[in-house]
């Protein structure tokens, strides 16, 4: 009779603990988790500007000539080599068949029949017409050329600690056919200007771009929005400010290990856009809960939510 009443029993213990088991699963509270990598992060300051020509390029003829026909307009871009207009030769040897601009019949014999762009880049001004006469060394259209292209931008009063020159730029606009540009903080005026904003006075900056990064979507007077780069770090850890909790002046995180929250203390050194840089090397590859919220002690049974 033993028997057929201890085997009750026994079942009946192991289905006790098997419904304490799934309780205990079931208490787990669901939260939103991340592995913490390593990754180049940067500290920006931003500031606005505009796309200006950095120099001029004035195109002139060896020779007093007559203009047949102007192929280009101011505000166009135009390539090495492109014709930027034509002389009527006719009209030009007659010009120098007589008085002061007599020349020998050799060069006249060797004049352009077109004038072309000396660079890429941009026309800013056009001096001459159809049919007009100009003389020897006067400019006829003036260029800026396509790698001179700058910014000139605006800096805050309350930014000018961070700024220096020689630091990397990222610059961007909403006409820009690219996402990022890259460059560089060139100059820094050494007075303030005539702007004002709600934070003090503004400086101008220039802001020039790095060989081979302009193309024809930077327009001259289009608006730029620019990122200096005030630090960089490789392999840094930066935690999103959600997960930071803080209490009694000490940081901390939790972390997700063996299905229960851990309380990890953290020294945090600087504020980055998306989050705190720490020092913690060895947090590297371990599970950061991102609801910190939701742990109400630590060692407190959690679950990955993210799916």
């Amino acid at each position: 009779m033993k028997k057929w009443w201890i085997i009750p029993i026994v079942f009946g213990v192991g289905v006790f603990a098997i419904g304490a088991i799934g309780r205990q699963d079931n208490a787990a509270v669901s939260a939103k988790t991340a592995v913490i990598e390593a990754k180049t992060v940067e500290q920006t300051v931003s500031c606005n500007g505009v796309i200006e020509a950095g120099e001029l390029t004035s195109v002139t003829t060896e020779m007093a000539s007559v203009v047949d026909e102007v192929t280009v307009q101011e505000g166009q871009s135009v390539k090495a080599g492109d014709t930027l207009f034509t002389i009527d030769k006719k009209a030009t040897r007659q010009l120098h068949q007589s008085g002061d601009r007599m020349t020998d019949a050799m060069q006249l014999a060797t004049m352009p029949t077109a004038v072309v762009a000396p660079t890429d880049g941009i026309v800013v001004s056009v001096e001459i017409t159809q049919g007009a006469t100009f003389e020897k060394g006067t400019p006829c259209i003036t260029i800026a050329p396509r790698d001179a292209l700058q910014v000139r931008v605006m800096i805050r009063e309350k930014l000018l600690p961070s700024l220096e020159v020689g630091q990397t730029v990222k610059i961007s606009g909403a006409g820009f056919d690219k996402e990022n540009y890259n460059g560089c903080l060139t100059e820094i005026s050494s007075n303030a200007g005539s702007g004002f904003d709600t934070d003090g006075s503004v400086v101008e900056g220039v802001v020039t771009l790095d060989e081979g990064e302009s193309d024809d979507s930077l327009r001259l007077g289009l608006t730029a929005k620019v990122k200096v780069i005030v630090s960089r770090v490789e392999e840094g850890l930066v935690l999103p400010y959600g997960a930071v909790m803080e209490k009694d002046g000490e940081s901390y995180v939790y972390l997700l290990e063996d299905g229960v929250a851990s309380y990890t203390p953290i020294t945090p050194l600087t504020e980055f856009p998306d989050g705190v840089l720490v020092s913690e090397q060895t947090l590297v590859g371990r599970t950061l809960i991102l609801e910190p919220e939701v742990v109400t002690q630590d060692g407190m049974p959690i679950r990955s939510g993210n799916e």
